[in-house]
């Protein structure tokens, strides 16, 4: 009888211990992904990275930053990036992609760099290719940002030539690109102030450090300035025009004008009829039409692209001619005669 009864509590216990737990999931899984993150892995990456692993952190990740605006957005990818370098080391390389501005890729590469030293840059760059091939330039981009981190504003030579060493050779794109886009728009450091590093815009000398950097790189610098000149200079459209229009040599003036297109794009959202309204603010002449290939490049590398023969398609005869000629920036091919690729 007793040992009935001591039976009977025992299954009884053991069906409490069931349901607080099926509870206990069902709640678990009723949380939205903020709740789970704070509660679970106290508010911390590197503790979601050490339990989940680098790739389901980031499905995790992604799930909370999406619902945030865009800054904050590129800001917590930086997070989310140093975390997953402490982690997982080069191997976390596969985890990062292009989505918030790349903001993983940057700050997983400025903590290799400091990290791991120089050196690291050359496993970087074949993981890299390994996981994006020899194209996907995106994620050398961030070893540029790592370099002039760990070079310092006043050393971007050295950056850059250290881009030079990988296997990227192309005038655009690519490490290089990283190293302008952190010279002008620097992380954030602790105990550095914006006043301490970054880009100054002087009447004096607009085109700094462009004319200052190795001839190699100028292309570059060119076609990144542009976006600094939208996002923290006071100039109107038309001035960043004459600017352009003022770059000595055809060639530059010309890849200033694409810079100039790819951030005004950027500027409205990919809003086509805006884009071309400010490409007719260019100088008449030359600078509309290499304005507007711009923008045909612009729109046929993004998620926009079934409208990307539009601006050329504006203009006629000779105009339209060197339109589609100047339409890719690095002059491997007539977009114009191209599909759309999302077709």
């Amino acid at each position: 009888m007793l040992n009935t009864f001591k039976s009977k509590v025992l299954l009884i216990g053991l069906l409490l211990i069931m349901l607080v737990l099926i509870f206990a999931f069902m709640w678990l899984d009723n949380q939205s992904p903020e709740q789970v993150f704070a509660k679970k892995y106290d508010g911390n990456w590197q503790n979601a990275i050490e339990v989940l692993g680098g790739s389901e952190a980031h499905q995790l990740f992604k799930q909370i930053n999406n619902k945030l605006d865009v800054n904050t957005q590129h800001d917590m990818a930086h997070d989310f990036g140093r975390a997953l370098f402490e982690v997982e080391g080069i191997a976390g390389t596969a985890t990062c992609d292009a989505d918030y501005g790349f903001g993983c890729y940057h700050e997983f590469f400025l903590s290799a760099v400091a990290n791991e030293g120089l050196d690291v840059i050359y496993d970087l760059d074949q993981a890299c290719i390994d996981k994006n091939g020899f194209g996907g330039q995106g994620c050398q981009h961030g070893i540029g940002h790592g370099l002039l981190q760990y070079f310092g504003h006043s050393r971007i030579n050295e950056a850059l030539n250290t881009c030079a060493q990988l296997q990227w050779q192309e005038p655009l794109f690519g490490c290089q690109s990283g190293v302008f886009m952190e010279y002008n728009f620097p992380t954030p450091i602790e105990g550095v102030t914006e006043q301490d590093a970054g880009n100054k815009f002087s009447e004096d000398d607009p085109y700094h450090p462009c004319d200052s950097v190795p001839v190699r790189f100028k292309f570059s610098c060119l076609y990144t300035l542009p976006t600094w000149w939208t996002m923290s200079v006071d100039l109107d459209v038309d001035k960043m025009g004459e600017l352009c229009e003022a770059v000595p040599g055809q060639r530059y003036s010309d890849i200033c004008y694409k810079g100039l297109a790819r951030a005004l794009v950027q500027l409205t959202s990919f809003d086509m009829d805006q884009s071309l309204e400010y490409c007719g603010q260019m100088p008449e002449g030359r600078g509309q039409v290499i304005c507007k290939a711009g923008l045909a490049w612009s729109f046929w590398d993004s998620e926009f692209s079934d409208n990307f023969k539009k601006p050329c398609q504006t203009l006629e005869g000779d105009e339209y001619v060197l339109c589609a000629n100047e339409a890719d920036p690095l002059g491997t091919m007539n977009l114009l005669e191209q599909d759309a690729p999302n077709d």
